[in-house]
């Protein structure tokens, strides 16, 4: 029978539907698809259909008019020489009296796919299981992701650990560590290992966009993990002494503008922040870097602190041989027996156990002002707010020629 006559040209059903079958009232395979031709050349023209597949959805033997009475039914047909199943629907074609089976073969994850010697580019674009199949491979690559940075993690915490064993208050130290990382680390990695779980065991009742936001929320967490051992290393690096200062001209209006700019937009689009300046404003010999942690820190922990719909204050004086920075909030404030501790490594105020942070961040900052030989200072009051006053020495361009 002339393929033609099945209703679609050969090409365009290789195209559509590349595992189809086309059998006739004998039930002899008259017209298969580009894919089975290529990977199964035991399936071929003018056998029975019966010699190469066994129909286990709905049970039934292979018979034409049985075949009819079932049209409106999902089929599934076992290959008899190896484990694969195409599943499908049948559709009788009525001017030549023959039967075409449109489906392709029925897997749950990618290994079945792998030992089938099949690959995704041999399904057709539409076929909702290559849908499937790129999810469910995103979902391995993230697992496998995770898995790797849960490794990479233990091997930090294990490098902080053994730093962390020559200071000298050792005991309080390791207390607050252990507080920190039971509470910082826990609910990240909480929100990794129960996200993965259930693109693990539920993905298959998952739409694409539930799945989308289990990927986003693991992407989030890891993020979020990523910044705490960014802070933790670099105060290594600072109390390891191998932070260098890289003094270059900058100019200070522009970075204090271009940061607040910044935070406004990704972290404190709940809070007002201002920038004022005083002074004259020439460019000043600096590591601009450094600075611009010094000053995010002090200002994120303001918007931290601070109640929705607050103002935050940022404040810029340079005179002829300093640079001061003051960082003014109306939040929590700090009370007098924790200001004495707040720039001890992984110390939080009582007041600020309930709202997440490492207790790093003022650590870092007093430790990257002692590379500039600049100090820092702070007034609060419970409830009424903090300021923060810096000072930086400048160095003017004839000092840094020499």
């Amino acid at each position: 029978m002339p393929v033609d006559r099945i209703g679609l040209s050969p090409q365009l059903l290789a195209k559509i539907f590349p595992f189809h079958i086309a059998f006739n009232r004998k039930t002899e395979i008259i017209q298969v698809g580009n894919v089975l031709k290529q990977k199964y050349p035991r399936i071929s023209i003018g056998s029975q259909l019966a010699t190469h597949f066994q129909m286990t959805r709905p049970q039934m033997s292979l018979e034409f008019d049985a075949i009819y009475k079932r049209l409106n039914s999902i089929f599934l047909l076992q290959y008899l020489h190896n484990p694969m199943q195409l599943k499908g629907q049948i559709v009788y074609i009525e001017e030549s009296e023959s039967m075409l089976f449109l489906g392709s073969p029925w897997v749950t994850d990618l290994t079945q796919l792998q030992q089938l010697g099949l690959q995704l580019k041999d399904f057709a674009i539409h076929d909702p299981l290559v849908d499937y199949l790129v999810l469910l491979q995103t979902q391995n690559m993230a697992l496998a992701d995770t898995k790797q940075f849960a490794e990479k993690l233990s091997v930090q915490r294990a490098e902080i650990h053994r730093a962390l064993e020559k200071e000298k208050e050792l005991s309080k130290l390791k207390s607050r560590i252990i507080t920190t990382i039971s509470h910082e680390f826990r609910t990240p990695l909480t929100k990794i290992l129960g996200s993965a779980e259930i693109l693990e065991h539920y993905s298959h009742n998952l739409s694409r966009e539930k799945k989308c936001i289990y990927f986003e929320r693991i992407k989030d967490s890891v993020q979020h993990l990523t910044e705490m051992l960014n802070e933790v290393l670099l105060l290594g690096k600072a109390e390891a002494g191998t932070l260098e200062l890289n003094p270059v001209l900058v100019d200070l209006l522009k970075l204090c503008q271009n940061l607040v700019d910044e935070l406004q937009s990704t972290k404190g689009n709940q809070h007002i922040i201002q920038f004022n300046s005083y002074g004259n404003f020439t460019q000043v010999w600096l590591d601009g870097n450094l600075l611009q942690q010094i000053l995010s820190h002090l200002l994120l922990n303001a918007i931290k602190y601070s109640s929705p719909g607050s103002i935050i204050r940022l404040e810029l004086m340079i005179f002829t041989q300093e640079a001061v920075f003051k960082i003014e909030d109306s939040g929590i404030g700090i009370s007098p027996e924790d200001i004495e501790h707040i720039f001890e490594p992984f110390y939080r105020g009582k007041n600020a156990e309930n709202i997440n942070g490492t207790g790093l961040g003022l650590t870092i900052v007093k430790k990257l002002l002692s590379l500039y030989q600049g100090n820092i200072s702070v007034k609060s009051e419970i409830g009424a707010g903090t300021i923060f006053t810096i000072k930086i020495p400048l160095q003017s361009k004839r000092e840094k020629e020499k």
